[in-house]
């Protein structure tokens, strides 16, 4: 009972931080109050070496990799277009392999940091809907960077910080503990 008593006050706090002025409009000190917590919450995802696997992978040289971007012959190639894959939002995966060492990291840097993904990718979505995310494993790293919970936590927080209005849509218990309390103990 005590639980479901305080569990009502929580939210009726929450929404005292939603009030609007007699014009509709929400105080700078509520948006202030709103970024600070999204900035908070963001910082709580992140984890020690997070981003070392994609920083210690080579640039590739000049135009190495443009062919990933290239129109494909019939016949010419055993594989599907990636551009394709990229502008048919009814594909869902487009799987690369190959041996250790053969530059399938050089490459997803590649692609991921190219202007000609997001530019491919807009043909069925506008740019405000297009959020990139990834996550290289690392067999000799530290234990999240070889854990699913270190692929989900970069990938939820790849999103989240491009979007971060949705952040209190995502995480709505975390968004309210954050509102109430100043400090967050959970992983």
């Amino acid at each position: 009972m005590i639980h479901e008593q305080e569990h009502g006050y929580a939210h009726m706090l929450a929404d005292e931080f939603k009030r609007t002025d007699h014009k509709g409009r929400t105080p700078n000190a509520v948006l202030a109050q709103e970024k600070r917590i999204r900035d908070r919450l963001l910082q709580s995802m992140l984890f020690r070496n997070m981003t070392d696997r994609e920083q210690r992978i080579s640039k590739a040289h000049q135009r190495t990799f443009e062919w990933i971007f290239g129109d494909t012959m019939p016949g010419s190639v055993p594989w599907s277009s990636f551009k394709e894959f990229l502008q048919n939002h009814n594909k869902k995966i487009y799987w690369i392999t190959g041996k250790p060492g053969s530059g399938k990291s050089t490459l997803m840097k590649y692609i991921r940091q190219s202007l000609m993904t997001t530019g491919l990718l807009q043909a069925w979505g506008s740019s405000d809907e297009i959020v990139l995310a990834a996550f290289h494993f690392w067999s000799s790293g530290s234990r999240m960077q070889m854990s699913i919970e270190g692929l989900l936590q970069t990938v939820l927080y790849n999103c989240l910080r491009q979007d971060p209005q949705t952040l209190q849509e995502v995480l709505p218990e975390r968004w309210e503990a954050a509102t109430l309390f100043e400090s967050d103990d959970y992983p």
